[in-house]
């Protein structure tokens, strides 16, 4: 398959995923209370840190190259790493529990989607070996059979009756379920021969540093909602999470796609040392994805009559819209550089804009919920956005322009 018809297929499958993963978000802001709605996306949280420590170890690893499906002549190398996202999925879903046994208000929902963390973590992982072997049209099936097994469940659950945040949750599980059996079945997979602790050793160089990144990426990203939630409400945190489905999700799906498919390019580029074609190909990738954003200036400007229509009961929110964009934007822009670092396996640089991202957001969204609302949160995390953005363009400025320059003064 071909460079643009992997980028269009991957697109397509990344749109897919998106809708898969916030249906329930989606279908909770339009059935239920804001209050419920924010239970449903609360619970949904601890999934999806579960999700970002296992493409840390098993997912990354895959795409920069360094346990990449193409350098074995086997399936040994993706057994090991299936294996070890679905032993990642166990304690995940053990440490769920546990949370969930605390009595906490904001970890309700958690026990509802702890049951299925394994079975969305083996997914996810497979999603990243077919992505590794160029095969993007592998991923899309997958997720198609997540996404259309759920919205028969969901759609059995509502025409029933028996709609509730719970049976809403498990639906959502029982898709991934469905997707993650298709794929051990059809690759003929036996998760009990896998050895996660081969598959530890062979990424051990990289996947500390994905490891500890993604650690902060996870616990940045859902503690903001549990901060809102925390000094607000949960009905706020409800309210900011479906102004981020318009504002903020549509955006991550094409970044994501871009990431998945770009990635594995530039690795190929940085294996050659071919420093000029990685600059000239993240000059073009930023070009495109920042011009990708213009449709959300229209977003902007109709924000309350866009949320009226689609989620009449968060019109009130429509506030959040425009500095939830703005963060939006930031993140297409810091994108190109983050794939060229992911492609060049600069790990560490890759943690420590993390780091500073992360603890920014964090002190600013608190700072910002406890003076401003709701409204200061969202202005926060347009904060963090910049330093993140500084700090992509500050470390691909050392690993790609400063060599380039001294290279040619050798010449």
């Amino acid at each position: 398959m071909r460079g643009k018809s992997r980028l269009a297929v991957g697109v397509l499958d990344q749109a897919v995923s998106s809708v898969g993963n916030f249906l329930p978000a989606l279908t909770a802001a339009r059935w239920f209370e804001p209050q419920q709605a924010g239970t449903v996306v609360l619970g949904m949280s601890a999934a999806f840190v579960a999700v970002g420590l296992q493409r840390a170890i098993v997912g990354e690893p895959m795409l920069s190259g360094s346990a990449s499906p193409k350098q074995s002549k086997n399936n040994d190398i993706v057994l090991h790493g299936i294996a070890t996202a679905f032993v990642l999925g166990i304690l995940a879903a053990l440490i769920g529990v546990a949370v969930w046994a605390t009595g906490l208000s904001i970890a309700e929902g958690i026990i509802w989607i702890a049951p299925w963390i394994p079975a969305i973590l083996v997914q996810d992982a497979a999603r990243s070996a077919f992505f590794g072997q160029g095969r993007p049209e592998g991923t899309l099936i997958l997720d198609l059979s997540w996404l259309l097994s759920q919205a028969a469940l969901t759609v059995w659950i509502f025409s029933s009756g028996n709609e509730s945040p719970a049976l809403l949750v498990a639906a959502w599980g029982c898709g991934a379920f469905v997707s993650a059996s298709l794929y051990l079945i059809f690759s003929r997979m036996n998760l009990l021969q896998g050895r996660p602790l081969v598959w530890i050793r062979s990424v051990g160089h990289l996947s500390g540093w994905f490891t500890a990144q993604a650690i902060f990426a996870q616990v940045q990203y859902q503690l903001v909602l549990f901060i809102i939630a925390a000094l607000l409400s949960k009905a706020a945190a409800g309210g900011f999470r479906v102004v981020q489905l318009i504002a903020l999700q549509p955006v991550q799906t094409l970044l994501l796609a871009a990431i998945v498919v770009l990635t594995p390019k530039v690795a190929q580029l940085a294996s050659e040392r071919n420093l000029p074609r990685i600059h000239q190909t993240t000059m073009r990738n930023l070009a495109v994805i920042a011009t990708a954003w213009s449709p959300w200036i229209v977003v902007c400007v109709f924000r309350r009559e866009i949320l009226a229509t689609i989620f009449p009961n968060f019109v009130e929110f429509s506030y959040l819209i425009i500095p939830v964009a703005l963060t939006s934007f930031l993140y297409c822009l810091q994108t190109p550089f983050s794939i060229a670092l992911r492609g060049m396996q600069r790990a560490r640089a890759m943690f420590s804009i993390q780091f500073v991202f992360s603890i920014t957001t964090i002190v600013a969204v608190f700072a910002g919920a406890a003076w401003f609302g709701d409204a200061g949160a969202a202005w926060g995390c347009l904060g963090g956005g910049i330093c993140q953005l500084v700090g992509a363009v500050v470390a691909y400025r050392r690993a790609v322009i400063v060599q380039i320059s001294l290279r040619l003064g050798a010449s």
